[in-house]
């Protein structure tokens, strides 16, 4: 029997989110980390920056949810869930 390997190429739909999100991305960076308008920050920034999806990557209109946090601010919002969609971090995608 013969057997063919699983392909590994992304699909169309991975392709076309990829492209949308490298077209909105450097806007989003200029911004600079917006972790200070959420809540009053006393720690410094540290790290590159990055785009935070707060209502994750699968929803529409994504790119009005995308937020600019450098890498600690978004490591301690995935850390601490309940307390990032108190403080508007994070959405529930049914919101």
């Amino acid at each position: 029997m013969k057997r063919t390997a699983i392909s590994r190429a992304p699909s169309a739909r991975k392709k076309a989110f990829d492209a949308e999100y490298a077209s909105l991305l450097p806007g989003v960076l200029a911004r600079g980390c917006e972790f200070g308008k959420y809540i009053d920050d006393t720690v410094s920034c540290q790290g590159r920056l990055v785009g935070h999806h707060a209502k994750g990557r699968k929803v529409r209109d994504a790119n009005e949810h995308l937020i600019c946090l450098c890498d600690w601010h978004h490591k301690f919002v995935h850390a601490h869930p309940a307390w990032a969609r108190t403080n508007g971090l994070m959405l529930t995608r049914t919101s």
